[in-house]
């Protein structure tokens, strides 16, 4: 007979085998056209623009706008980018005016990820939009020389890409399928349902993200910005969910950690490098909603090679390496938030089965 580590190794086995599956579904190819146009013309916008830092802003907030979609009428997917776009432009602003100050951005930081604690109850768009716009004013608090109206007029320009690119798709293709959209009145609802558990999540993700941008500040000013993002987008309010994401997310960054230090040691053409990374926005769409490890592992080859060709001296392996740490142990203190959040919820889950 197996032993009890045989058979937790086999659970283990079948629970890993299972969350690197891809799923069923996603939206049409054509996203991915949608996708890379919208990349394509911020980044020209942002070339030709005389604001500081704008190539690599415009890229960034691009990338959010093309994130913020879903499946459904062309109605919803605007609605999404609308919410997405206010919390994003809120986020920026608020990380912009306060990065002077470690404790004025951490009074701000703290309160919004509890909103967007709660809002991860409420679903599409809310989840999103919310956790889309903590991770911009994460990013923008690493730019020094960006003002305020500067952000917002990128990410007007952004936002009106986007827009326009997602109508003229809708009019060639239009998506026929219902997809996942929560108004206000629904969002309300499922809070008022989630009362038992939303409080307690909405706490403990606050808490474990203020660790780890704390635990970050330690080291410099890049290591709170990556340690807290993977803290935000693993962590959700469904205790599966959020250990598969972990799993998902892990296994993700490692492959595309990898591909992008090969592609990038072995292409040396800066050139030849954004055509890389654009393929890889090309199924970025597709991948966030049939696996999130593949999803994970592309974002990471995109964002490493855009960071190579926009360096002067190129990435080493050793900023590679401290990335993957980073990620890694974000995903740690997602997984002690999860624990914190769902444990009581498992006790009395095991209390009561024979």
């Amino acid at each position: 007979m197996a032993s009890r580590w045989q058979r937790q190794a086999r659970r283990w086995e079948v629970y890993t085998r299972r969350s690197l599956a891809m799923a069923d579904g996603g939206p049409p190819w054509h996203r991915g056209l949608v996708a890379i146009a919208t990349l394509v013309m911020a980044a020209v916008f942002g070339l030709f623009s005389d604001i500081p830092e704008a190539p690599v802003v415009a890229l960034a907030l691009a990338f959010f706008m093309t994130m913020a979609d879903l499946e459904g009428a062309l109605a919803n997917r605007l609605a999404m980018l609308a919410w997405s776009a206010a919390a994003i432009a809120l986020g920026g602003v608020a990380s912009i005016l306060c990065r002077d100050s470690q404790w004025l951005f951490a009074a701000v930081f703290c309160p919004l990820t509890f909103v967007a604690g709660l809002a991860a109850w409420a679903g599409a768009p809310f989840l999103q939009a919310t956790r889309f716009g903590l991770i911009v004013g994460l990013l923008m608090s690493t730019v020094r020389e960006l003002g305020a109206w500067d952000f917002l007029e990128l990410c007007l320009v952004a936002v009106a890409i986007a827009a326009a690119v997602r109508t003229l798709e809708a009019v060639l293709a239009a998506d026929l399928h219902p997809g996942e959209f929560a108004t206000v009145r629904v969002a309300l609802f499922k809070l008022r349902a989630a009362r038992p558990l939303l409080w307690r999540y909405a706490l403990s993700y606050m808490a474990v993200a203020g660790a780890a941008w704390t635990l970050g500040q330690v080291v410099d000013q890049v290591h709170p910005t990556w340690l807290t993002v993977s803290t935000l987008v693993v962590m959700w309010p469904d205790a599966a969910r959020s250990y598969e994401r972990i799993v998902q997310r892990m296994f993700g960054t490692l492959a595309g950690a990898g591909l992008a230090v090969g592609l990038i040691t072995v292409v040396p053409n800066p050139l030849v490098l954004s055509a890389v990374a654009l393929s890889m926005a090309f199924f970025l769409p597709h991948f966030v909603r049939r696996n999130y490890w593949l999803h994970s592992a592309l974002v990471v080859v995109f964002v490493l090679v855009c960071l190579d060709v926009s360096s002067k001296s190129g990435f080493t392996t050793h900023v590679v390496v401290e990335r993957i740490g980073d990620v890694l142990l974000g995903c740690v203190f997602a997984m002690a938030g999860t624990l914190i959040a769902f444990g009581p919820t498992h006790r009395r889950a095991r209390s009561v089965l024979p």
